[in-house]
């Protein structure tokens, strides 16, 4: 058994013009810097910002092994021990976060 533990970032509110933020759009937990490959992730455009229902926020792209996947705010973006990234919705009343559909 692996003793991966997944990383992840949570996509926050934060306001997009189509270019510009007000805020950190996203939220992680250990480190102060962005993690290396969350900043791969947008490099590679594996993860591009989108504002696809209205221009308040921005959504998120991801590109997944099912395909393309859209995560909004309070959804992580999860990048599995392969290298792949995975969207996930959080879900209150159990405290955990769940696939998203």
């Amino acid at each position: 058994m692996s003793d991966y533990i997944p990383q992840s970032v949570v996509v926050t509110s934060a306001d997009y013009n189509g270019h510009d933020w007000d805020g950190n759009p996203f939220r992680w937990e250990a480190d102060v810097l962005a993690p290396k490959w969350l900043i791969d992730a947008l490099a590679s455009g594996d993860l591009e910002p989108g504002t696809p229902n209205h221009t308040d926020y921005a959504e998120w792209r991801v590109k997944t092994p099912g395909g393309e996947a859209w995560a909004s705010p309070g959804d992580a973006i999860v990048r599995q021990e392969d290298g792949t990234l995975r969207v996930r919705r959080y879900r209150p009343s159990g405290g955990q976060f769940a696939p998203r559909p």
